[in-house]
């Protein structure tokens, strides 16, 4: 970071108010001394000149070369002197920088050996030994490199100092990320949020990871979020494992909707062409979040927590308990399944999942010993609200550890290591659009989540704090649309109110957990200590009231950007028949949720026609193939009609899209009603599972 006016004496470049070191380890120029004594000798005298600085050096940046890092000895007494910032600067730019420079000859460079290939050789390098990525938007001068460094280390010291708290918390107290992965929920029942000012990319920092792929997208993303204290030197292992579960080289895909008006007959290919449109003249792109190994969007979060909490526990056994309304199970056992310091229970509602959702939970659970999924005879807020007394009961955990050397942990999105890979996926929609030409960096698109504990649409409204340009979150519910009255009203009312069992059973939801962060993050932005007080009050008031009414500056904020939307099952299942009809796609009945709630005359007006809209597609329609069969026979008023039969529609399904998924079927096809355990509905028979699972391992 040197800029023009800086003055440079023996070896030290002073630059503003900050010490540059540039040893002198060279005898000659680079070049020259690289040509006397070859690349391996060169890497290896400039590694010892680096051993020679003191331990002791403090307020001082050490310039490194790009050959430094090649040095593992060197690079690891560097470490020892503080954070290593790695300058993720576009390729193109360095070879402009050097061509420039007339560089011709650097390490590694041999005859038939390209400088592109040179610089994707010790890139590796360099994401081994960094612990904070300062991302350098493509033609920028030295002194914007310098602001974006001093930008990166502001928020990183910012991440550090002030790190999570529990949205009831009123202690101030405050937990690191590492014990808040390991925690899952504060002990005072309250969910981990952040404490410092969320990180923002500018929009050349985006424009950077337009063309990236999904992986390395994710690599930089998370680098915003983990401090930098912890190593990376695993994380980019971690996002290719997650990565290589998932059956379509994308990960999460996205495709537009190309309706009839068109002539078109097919929901696939490129994003490029702008006549795909709803009724309202929109255009629709579904991200198909379901390619993963257990075919929901749960995977793109549970094929990365795992090893991410691997990492923290460092040897230290968890026993992950889970509430599941028929995704987050399947997911929490594949993701864990394997590894033996985490043994999974998964509780659902036994009369509350799709038939397909149960077969696949129950079969991975009979393939991994250390696994049990358990049916309660109760629904989905029985199961979530009892897995968080089990946290809430400190001298039950407390014999669970003593007795079993374990420690209690969750893989809902209370745990806030559940929530966070769920920016990437939000994240890479829209940079898939920008970089298939649909829209310009900068230009708003909306974003349809089908909607029960609130995380996924909770991730997307993270994600727009961090820079991706979304306006409307459309949240769409089912006839259990109490998130619609409460977005709409300020009303969140539980009275007079019982869960109703649907064809979307995932969001068969009424005490959406995430809710609470939400309401912790308006609350924060109201600026008011009245609308904090109450937002740390709101949940558990709920719980006990029945009902909370919010403030009219957070009900202002919350209207102003969400946009609330239900739809009933014979809406949901006229949209199934019409997307197969019409499309020759075919919904899970989450996704025909949020289609139907885009129909013109629930959003007339609340929606500009000019701006695109992604929509979540949130699982394969295999796992719910009686939803997929019954809407194929419904009518267009939503009566059921013999006029379909099955075979037909089972034959419309093979020559639709999105195509069999194969994992799916393989766990579909391995189950056996004996795997089927069920529990009573109290929470000491839960606890009972959770012990007698321990007991056998």
């Amino acid at each position: 970071m040197v800029s023009q006016n800086t003055e440079v004496t023996d070896g030290f470049a002073l630059y503003r108010d900050t010490l540059v070191c540039c040893p002198p380890c060279l005898t000659c120029r680079p070049g020259t001394q690289l040509h006397q004594v070859g690349g391996d000798k060169f890497v290896s005298e400039e590694g010892q000149a680096m051993l020679e600085f003191p331990l002791q050096t403090t307020d001082t940046v050490i310039s490194l070369t790009g050959s430094n890092p090649l040095h593992n000895d060197s690079m690891l007494h560097m470490s020892r002197l503080g954070p290593i910032v790695y300058l993720d600067v576009d390729p193109a730019d360095i070879l402009q920088r050097l061509e420039a420079m007339k560089v011709n000859r650097v390490v590694g460079q041999t005859e038939g050996v390209s400088m592109e290939d040179i610089l994707r050789r010790r890139q590796l390098f360099y994401e081994h030994w960094y612990q904070i990525r300062a991302i350098i938007p493509t033609g920028s001068d030295v002194e914007e490199c310098g602001q974006v460094v001093i930008d990166t280390l502001h928020h990183h010291n910012n991440m550090i100092k002030n790190g999570y708290v529990g949205t009831r918390n009123t202690s101030g107290h405050t937990t690191e990320l590492s014990d808040v992965a390991l925690q899952g929920l504060d002990g005072d029942g309250g969910l981990f949020v952040p404490n410092f000012s969320l990180p923002r990319l500018t929009s050349g920092q985006w424009k950077r990871l337009v063309s990236m792929s999904y992986k390395c997208r994710a690599i930089r993303i998370l680098d915003q979020w983990l401090p930098y204290t912890e190593s990376r030197s695993r994380l980019a292992t971690m996002v290719d494992a997650q990565c290589s579960s998932f059956a379509h080289s994308a990960v999460a895909p996205v495709v537009p909707l190309q309706s009839s008006m068109t002539g078109s007959s097919s929901a696939r290919g490129g994003c490029e062409g702008g006549n795909d449109t709803d009724s309202g003249g929109r255009q629709l792109f579904l991200q198909e979040l379901f390619w993963g190994p257990t075919a929901s969007f749960k995977d793109l979060s549970l094929q990365l927590m795992p090893r991410m909490l691997e990492h923290y526990a460092q040897g230290k056994r968890h026993v992950i308990v889970v509430a599941t309304s028929g995704d987050t199970g399947s997911a929490a056992i594949h993701g864990f399944g394997k590894n033996t310091d985490f043994p999974v229970v998964v509780f659902y509602p036994l009369h509350g999942v799709s038939k397909g959702q149960q077969q696949q939970m129950t079969s991975l659970a009979a393939t991994y010993p250390r696994c049990r999924a358990v049916g309660v005879d109760a629904d989905f807020d029985f199961c979530q609200a009892s897995v968080k007394k089990l946290f809430a009961d400190s001298v039950w955990q407390k014999a669970i550890t003593s007795s079993y050397d374990v420690v209690i942990n969750t893989a809902n999105s209370m745990n806030w290591l559940r929530l966070l890979p769920q920016l990437i996926h939000h994240a890479g929609a829209y940079l898939d659009l920008v970089h298939r030409g649909v829209v310009a960096f900068g230009t708003p698109v909306n974003v349809c989540v089908p909607t029960g504990n609130f995380g996924n649409i909770l991730a997307a409204i993270y994600t727009e704090r961090m820079g991706i340009p979304f306006d409307k979150f459309i949240m769409a519910s089912n006839d259990n649309n109490v998130l619609e009255e409460f977005i709409t009203s300020g009303i969140y009312s539980l009275k007079n109110r019982s869960l109703l069992r649907t064809m979307s059973p995932a969001i068969d939801i009424l005490v959406s957990s995430n809710v609470e962060r939400l309401l912790h993050l308006v609350a924060q932005d109201t600026q008011d200590v009245e609308c904090e007080r109450w937002a740390r009050h709101a949940i558990p008031t709920l719980l006990s009231q029945r009902e909370i009414r919010a403030p009219q500056a957070m009900r202002d904020i919350i209207a102003d950007r969400i946009l609330a939307r239900s739809a009933s099952e014979a809406e949901c299942r006229q949209e199934v028949h019409r997307a197969c009809s019409e499309f020759g796609y075919i919904f899970d009945p989450h996704t025909a949720v949020a289609m139907a709630c885009l129909h013109g005359d629930k959003i007339s007006g609340a929606l500009s026609p000019d701006t695109p809209v992604l929509i979540a597609s949130t699982a394969h329609w295999e796992k719910f193939p009686d939803a997929f069969t019954e809407s194929m026979q419904a009518a267009n008023n939503g009566e059921l009609q013999a006029t379909v039969k099955l075979d037909v529609a089972l034959d419309m399904a093979r020559r639709s899209q999105p195509h069999t998924h194969r994992q799916l079927q393989y766990a579909l096809r391995d189950f056996h009603s004996s795997h089927v355990i069920q529990c009573e509905a109290n929470i000491d028979a839960m606890k009972s599972v959770v012990s007698d699972l321990l007991k056998s391992l």
